[in-house]
């Protein structure tokens, strides 16, 4: 009888058994499903686009009561429908907006009602385009890592808490990015990988950023945002010296203008080549360190800021950046052009867009960037 009754159970038992190799299998199928879940998400955010040197404009002395003129103290012309339906057309699928805040703010850190209105107004015409949207704070004057670490934080989370707020209910393509390369100002390690202390500084604020904005409510809770190593900086040392923040919708971004002999020095050369190993040694070590690192484990790395200074070496430049997003789509990391439109002052310098005739100063280069 107990014989019959175990050979009962087991033939209970024996087809759950047989079920399960087929459970094990989906549960893993869905755990790497959600691994790569960010990963399709940003490699839909294509190539992208700077709206440089306009909402993020500022000045000492402000300019007159009319909000669109703050666009323009550094010689651009206000955000508008028609230069993003005209980046757009020409395959860019991101447009990332920096945006000053500060000077916009009182002393105790409320933003200006019509700044946040134009700036919404700026983030609605770009998403009525069909751009995936990165939002941001750059040239904050109040942030350098060797500041009370209490009052950083404090700044950081009160602006913060603001735009997510203001924001709360958009969908996820509108991206949140917390700080635009954070780092000690005016220090002889301004521009380096940081030191023990600031990079101690900017971890904290990192998980402060996603924690604001996860406390913000609506769709907030699960808006992809973007942190950063010291001063963007994607080199090794700043790398292993970066700690993500404990949470699953949270993308890297870095910056490059590399080499900088080539791309960011006025005085520096001209010429660049593939076939030569100095020439693309940045792209060849770096873009795999970030593969590595962030993009084998399920988080994505956005290039925030790239380019190259016109040296009237088109064809140069066009090979160059040709170069850098093949290989940064290899290692599926997101590009986004640095654009810092004209300034009446000085010559165009890493402009792709003429913004005023909304025509393309180097089509070649475009092409390139848009894969065409």
């Amino acid at each position: 009888m107990r014989q019959k009754k175990w050979i009962s159970h087991k033939a209970m038992w024996y087809p759950l058994l047989l079920l399960l190799p087929i459970f094990m299998l989906l549960l893993a199928l869905f755990f790497l499903y959600r691994h790569g879940e960010a990963i399709r998400f940003a490699e839909n955010m294509g190539a992208g686009w700077n709206l440089g040197n306009t909402l993020d404009a500022h000045s000492i002395e402000p300019p007159d009561d009319d909000i669109l003129s703050f666009e323009q103290v550094w010689g651009n012309p206000p955000a508008s429908r028609e230069i993003f339906e005209t980046v757009r057309a020409a395959g860019f699928r991101t447009l990332r907006l920096p945006v000053s805040w500060f000077s916009h703010t009182d002393e105790d850190g409320n933003i200006d009602d019509a700044w946040m209105d134009r700036v919404q107004q700026v983030v609605d015409e770009a998403l009525d385009c069909n751009f995936y949207v990165i939002l941001n704070a750059h040239h904050e004057d109040w942030l350098s890592l060797d500041g009370d670490p209490a009052a950083l934080e404090r700044n950081l989370c009160t602006m913060w808490s603001q735009i997510a707020s203001r924001f709360a209910f958009y969908d996820e393509r509108l991206l949140f990015e917390g700080m635009n390369e954070p780092r000690l100002v005016d220090h002889e390690e301004e521009w380096t990988s940081g030191t023990p202390e600031a990079n101690a500084v900017l971890m904290d604020l990192n998980d402060a950023f996603v924690r604001t904005v996860r406390q913000s409510g609506g769709n907030n809770e699960k808006r992809y945002l973007l942190v950063t190593p010291y001063a963007g900086n994607p080199e090794p040392e700043a790398i292993a010296a970066f700690r993500m923040p404990k949470d699953r919708r949270v993308m890297v971004t870095v910056h490059g203008y590399k080499p900088y002999r080539f791309a960011a020095n006025a005085e520096g050369t001209a010429e660049w080549s593939a076939s030569n190993a100095e020439d693309t040694q940045w792209v060849d070590e770096t873009f795999p360190l970030l593969y590595n690192t962030f993009i084998r484990r399920g988080v994505p790395v956005i290039l925030g800021e790239f380019g190259a200074l016109d040296k009237n070496n088109t064809q140069t430049r066009a090979a160059w950046a040709d170069y850098l997003v093949t290989r940064a789509r290899e290692n599926k990391i997101i590009c986004i052009w640095w654009d810092d439109g004209g300034r009446e002052s000085r010559p165009i310098r890493y402009a792709l867009l003429d913004r005023r005739t909304l025509s393309w100063y180097y089509p070649q280069i475009v092409e390139k960037l848009c894969g065409k």
